[in-house]
């Protein structure tokens, strides 16, 4: 059975990046690019293994699950993960 989550890995990934790059100007832009192309080559599995922490999280949390989703979350978690990783 597939479970149905508030957003797809494609969704997921494709809203991590805007998060990610949100606020920068075109210079730190270009350069936080580069270091995430770098970065995926050594690890390119990275966005799905965030997605399934996110999805696992969304799993245990009875209370308020859709949390796990929401731009505060995604940016304290994924996002955060990435820039710690670059």
């Amino acid at each position: 059975m597939v479970k149905k989550y508030p957003m797809t890995y494609e969704e997921f990934k494709e809203k991590v990046m805007e998060l990610l790059f949100e606020g920068m100007d075109p210079v730190e832009k270009k350069e936080t690019e580069k270091e995430l192309k770098d970065l995926l080559e050594g690890e390119p599995d990275m966005f799905k293994h965030l997605y399934s922490s996110t999805c696992g999280a969304y799993d245990r949390d009875e209370e308020n699950p859709g949390a796990y989703f929401e731009d505060a979350l995604l940016l304290s978690r994924p996002v955060q993960t990435i820039l710690l990783s670059l």
